[in-house]
């Protein structure tokens, strides 16, 4: 997270995640474009936990490794932490900011990181998945146990 808003890291910390204040690179941005056409980079370092950093380097690609339908599923589930505080993501598909023509990009490409819960670098290589940009609703610090059964019915 952004090293300098306290206001959501102080929010992240509310749900017992391990916070790293960090910096990133492009400052403002998801992602940089690289020299490589359709290669884009994201980077982070933390400001406070020394060596701990993620980096992800993304192109395109052909190979539908996950449909939308299973990313759509995925990333709308409540996320917790201490299973006491859920952050409930809607994310919404069917806006014009993800529908637009040419708005979701098949992706592949490594993931690396050096941070919890994994006690070294670790690097991930021929990860897929998607590129998009999505609007989104988002209830906050909601008690996980009103969560329980969510999206069964």
């Amino acid at each position: 997270m952004t090293g300098t808003d306290a206001i959501a890291l102080q929010g992240a910390r509310d749900y017992g995640t391990n916070v790293y204040p960090a910096e990133f690179d492009p400052i403002c941005d998801a992602y940089g474009v690289t020299s490589t056409p359709g290669t884009t980079i994201f980077k982070s370092h933390s400001i406070e936990h020394g060596t701990a950093f993620v980096t992800a380097t993304f192109s395109a690609c052909t190979e539908e490794a996950y449909p939308l339908d299973f990313c759509r599923n995925v990333t709308n589930q409540p996320m917790f932490a201490d299973g006491k505080t859920c952050d409930n993501v809607i994310r919404l598909f069917n806006t014009s900011v993800t529908t637009a023509p040419n708005r979701i990009d098949l992706v592949t490409g490594e993931v690396k990181a050096k941070i919890l819960p994994f006690t070294g670098e670790t690097r991930w290589q021929h990860v897929h998945g998607l590129r998009l940009d999505t609007a989104f609703i988002e209830n906050n610090c909601l008690p996980c146990e009103n969560l329980r059964g969510y999206g069964t019915g």
